[in-house]
């Protein structure tokens, strides 16, 4: 029978480029989230545009039917 307290430990694992790898994803998640909440903030902007637009065209077609009227 062996004797393990005889035997070498088993080399401890480099765990350096795993803890590279997490700390790498977590600032990509981080980033992800900064680009979601601009891309929506765009969209927001984007739709108050689309509503402006509307209602000046509202208004628009409003004054062209009063004159086409008088």
């Amino acid at each position: 029978m062996l004797d393990k307290a005889k035997d070498p430990l088993p080399e401890a694992p480099d765990l350096s480029e795993a803890a590279e790898a997490i700390a790498r994803g977590r600032e990509l998640v981080k980033q992800a989230r900064r680009l979601g909440e601009a891309a929506d903030r765009q969209i927001e902007e984007v739709q108050a545009t689309i509503e402006q637009a509307e209602c000046v065209l509202d208004r628009s077609q409003q004054l062209l039917g009063d004159k086409l009227g008088e």
